[in-house]
């Protein structure tokens, strides 16, 4: 039987530091999806820095669904390995930081906004107005809101805090007893 293996403290350090980076960006680009895809029901198509480009007609916006989904999984994929591999609970000290830092960005985003909030409050001359819930903030804080926002975020969590609460390693096969076998050979008929 090995014995756990205790991470060092730098190990969970970095650990830390990546999940709460990786949250945080998780968070941003699922808020710029998520504005595409509300632009596209609303009509309008979005440029980079969020100024309406044209008027579309009205359809799904599948392919940013899609990218919300595929975003979701590959934020999910290192820390859901991270706990399969884990050893002790100190392994898991990544898929807390990572939860912790969205439910501080989802905080931070209900209590700092306004609501109805609607992100998509440019008239046709692009200014923005603050009755209608208009983004007056840098994009990327406007991004990072539209994110917290999101139904998708929400769900991370949740998936998130299954993975905390599991038991480290709780997939794992156990290994294999190490027995030795005698074989005899059966005496010859002759």
């Amino acid at each position: 039987m090995r014995t756990p293996v205790r991470p060092t403290s730098l190990g969970l350090l970095l650990g830390v530091l990546a999940a709460t980076v990786g949250a945080t960006v998780y968070v941003t680009a699922i808020g710029y999806l998520d504005l595409r895809a509300s632009s596209i029901v609303g009509g309008a198509l979005l440029s980079w820095d969020g100024s309406t480009v044209s008027v579309a007609r009205l359809r799904a916006p599948v392919v940013d669904h899609l990218g919300i989904a595929v975003v979701t999984a590959l934020a999910v994929w290192p820390l859901w390995h991270c706990q399969r591999a884990a050893a002790t609970r100190w392994h898991q000290l990544p898929v807390w930081a990572a939860a912790a830092t969205t439910l501080a960005l989802i905080a931070w985003a209900v209590a700092s906004t306004t609501l109805p909030y609607s992100a998509l409050s440019a008239s046709l001359d692009g200014a923005t107005s603050r009755m209608d819930g208009g983004v007056s903030d840098p994009l990327v804080i406007a991004w990072t809101r539209q994110g917290a926002l999101s139904l998708a975020t929400p769900v991370f969590v949740g998936v998130l805090a299954v993975l905390a609460l599991a038991r480290p390693g709780a997939r794992r096969a156990p290994e294999p007893p190490m027995a030795e076998v005698a074989i005899e050979d059966e005496p010859s008929s002759r």
